[in-house]
């Protein structure tokens, strides 16, 4: 019986610990991705006529991403497996947080992110505020532009990196 490789590309990784994993017939790999990777090959062969399938067993972390996996399965051909994609995308969420005893109008935040600069005017009595969506690990500075009236306002946790749940 002849046995091939099973291969293919990844396009969009900038994280780290990318695992794939294949199963095939008698055969079980898992194969760890090295960061901004973008070919991989698992050492093991494939039997010639059996089934396939490669998936994604753990996403990359740092930043936080999502890894689809496509022409990931099939029947191994007699000149091997070689058009198996990983396509990975950056988690995003939105930089938002809470406000406590905003009892007056005007003030107004800025966030520095990502190369971009924006502000956002909040309410009076308002509890949160939400700033647009950033990928995991982008840099942010929160600061206050205006302080509303009447009332001296502070910025806790103002810096750090955007952290996107798993």
């Amino acid at each position: 019986m002849q046995s091939v490789a099973v291969s293919g590309t990844i396009s969009g990784l900038l994280g780290q610990s990318l695992f794939l994993t294949l199963f095939a017939s008698s055969v079980v790999e898992d194969l760890a991705i090295g960061r901004e990777e973008t070919t991989f090959s698992f050492s093991a062969k494939v039997v010639v006529g059996t089934h396939y399938e490669v998936f994604v067993s753990d996403p990359p972390i740092n930043p936080s991403q999502d890894c689809e996996v496509m022409l990931g399965e099939g029947s191994v051909p007699e000149t091997g497996v070689t058009d198996v994609s990983i396509v990975c995308t950056t988690r995003t969420t939105k930089l938002s947080g809470s406000i406590i005893g905003l009892n007056s109008a005007g003030l107004v935040l800025r966030n520095t992110s990502g190369g971009t600069t924006s502000d956002i005017t909040i309410a009076a009595n308002a509890t949160r505020f939400s700033f647009n969506e950033y990928e995991d690990q982008t840099p942010f500075a929160v600061g206050i532009v205006t302080q509303p009236a009447g009332l001296f306002c502070e910025v806790t946790n103002a810096t750090g990196a955007i952290k996107v749940g798993a």
